[in-house]
């Protein structure tokens, strides 16, 4: 025994050649076969995305900017999104050139992203004619002789403002104290800018799950091992990000009143260094694993894409991304009911931190052993579930364990849309079919659900809001599995879940053993999948 575990140990110190492996040769091998590269660069583009992501906003309020230029800016970005992504995936696939779209889409998204701290703020009013300004806005009667003496009743004056402002909670309201000419000038700066950034970062994301849905040869079902690193980065970057810029948040006077301002340009430095970590490992990744030979025929995507069993998976895409926008104003319904800034950030923690456990050890295992549709609807179920306790919520603590069960419904949907999608659409499609999806998913979903929601919380309450979603959920879920039960001949619970991967395999294998024994071997009989209608026949119909 001793003699044949020292030789197994000596044969594994070997290399192909049979010379013995350094330690660079070793460590480049092990790096190889865990896929360790696919598992660092989602830390680091969904860090990136963390960084800004809760910030932009804020950086725009500060700079002068009022809630609807500010909204126009948040706006155009799922707009551009929702077309520009699947652009991305159609030129990816039609030309195979995966991973250069990849890395262009990263140094885009840095270059323009960190451009916006270059942009200047606009120059600031006169100081009587900026406390004039604001006291029009507040409804207060202005006296510009009592307002800059060094009167007492001057400085009773201001803390009067301050006081209004606060009730109000216009405090971090700054477009009283900007000329509007300046104002106009930086909205139309960001707005160009953002756009710039949208057009690149739309690529990000999809080129991503497309590295690792081929990496994994067809077989998506461990996509979420994967991806669930992805939260890993989120929960280092908002650390991060809030770390840094708390400590560059100081205290100003401006025209006799005090203001926190936040250096917000740290956040886009920060996001430009987790962009410039992740491109040489996109240099290194590999997208051939999957031979793809056969032509990329639009019309073929249309046919599978438009079957009603796809057409109702992927309404329910755009449903989830519509609910999930209540995430903007999420910090706003916790606030109204007394939550604190470190329950609110430990909230957000514990969600990622739900969202990468239950990746990492429970998603695979759920999704096969019951299947896509039965998961999504078990998704939303706890989206439902999650809304209701929401709306009637009273206790803010209680937000924590409900948080932890979000992140894991939100990532078991997400993952599971991606395995579906890729086993419904054949190889030559990868890209496309996944672009595909993320642009439903994060641009149009969202995109709808951020004027909804707004709405709804504008004409009603956030509490209100949440009882809306729930009996939506509901209602949709149950629209949901009639569409299934009455529109698909076949089992949701089986469904798509062999669609590709018993041909490709094989024909893995064949290839495999080919360059092994420098044979062609004979090719076995293997029987289609046992799923009606699916994209196999269509494919034939569009070629014939």
């Amino acid at each position: 025994m001793k003699a044949e575990s020292s030789s197994a140990g000596a044969k594994d110190e070997l290399s192909q050649e049979g010379v013995p492996e350094t330690l660079r040769q070793r460590i480049c091998r092990v790096l190889k076969e865990e896929n360790v590269a696919l598992r660092i660069i989602p830390v680091f583009l969904y860090g990136a995305i963390a960084c800004t992501a809760r910030f932009l906003a804020l950086y725009l309020r500060q700079l002068g900017l009022d809630a609807f230029r500010v909204g126009l800016i948040l706006t155009i970005r799922p707009i551009l999104g929702f077309f520009c992504t699947p652009m991305w995936g159609f030129i990816s696939d039609r030309f195979k050139i995966w991973r250069f779209v990849f890395i262009i889409s990263i140094i885009g998204t840095m270059l323009f992203g960190i451009s916006v701290i270059f942009i200047p703020p606009a120059e600031r009013e006169p100081c009587d004619i900026a406390i004039s300004n604001l006291a029009t806005n507040l409804g207060v009667s202005y006296n510009y002789s009592t307002t800059f003496n060094q009167s007492a009743y001057s400085r009773a004056y201001l803390n009067e403002l301050e006081k209004i402002m606060v009730e109000k909670k216009v405090f971090e309201d700054k477009t009283w104290l900007y000329d509007e000419r300046g104002v106009m000038v930086v909205f139309w700066e960001f707005m160009v800018a953002i756009t710039l950034y949208e057009l690149f970062f739309a690529a990000n994301l999809s080129s991503l799950d497309v590295a690792i849905v081929r990496e994994l040869k067809g077989n998506p079902k461990f996509y979420s091992k994967f991806r669930s690193f992805g939260s890993l980065g989120w929960i280092v970057g908002s650390l991060l990000s809030g770390g840094v810029l708390q400590y560059f948040r100081k205290v100003f006077t401006i025209c006799g009143i005090d203001f926190t301002l936040t250096d917000y340009r740290c956040a886009f430095i920060l996001m430009a260094c987790f962009y410039v970590a992740a491109l040489p490992i996109a240099c290194t990744l590999k997208y051939d694993n999957i031979q793809n030979d056969k032509e990329y025929d639009v019309k073929n995507f249309v046919m599978i894409l438009i079957k009603p069993e796809n057409v109702s998976v992927y309404a329910l895409a755009v449903f989830v991304g519509i609910v999930n926008s209540f995430g903007s104003y999420f910090y706003w319904h916790l606030e109204n009911i007394g939550a604190s800034q470190l329950l609110m950030g430990t909230a957000t923690a514990l969600r990622a931190s739900a969202e990468m456990i239950w990746g990492l050890f429970f998603q695979s295992a759920v999704l096969e052993r019951l299947g896509h549709i039965n998961l999504l609807t078990l998704g939303l179920l706890l989206y439902a579930v999650r809304f209701f306790i929401l709306g009637i919520l009273t206790n803010p603590i209680l937000i924590l364990p409900i948080e932890c069960v979000m992140g894991a419904s939100y990532f078991a949907v997400w993952t599971t849309l991606v395995s579906y999608t890729v086993h419904s659409f054949p190889p030559q499609f990868t890209a496309t079919c996944i672009a595909f999806l993320c642009s439903l998913f994060h641009n149009l979903g969202p995109g709808i659900g951020t004027v909804l929601t707004g709405f709804l919380i504008e004409k009603y309450n956030s509490t209100t809001t949440c009882i809306v979603y729930c009996v939506s959920l509901c209602c949709f879920l149950v629209l949901f599995r009639l569409a299934r039960w009455n529109f698909t001949d076949v089992q949701p619970e089986k469904e798509s879940m062999n669609l590709i991967t018993d041909e490709e395999h094989e024909k893995d294998k064949m290839r495999e053993s080919t360059q092994l024994n420098g044979t062609p071997t004979t090719q076995v009989q293997t029987p289609l999948p046992t799923v009606p209608k699916s994209y196999n026949s269509i494919t034939k119909k569009g070629s014939s």
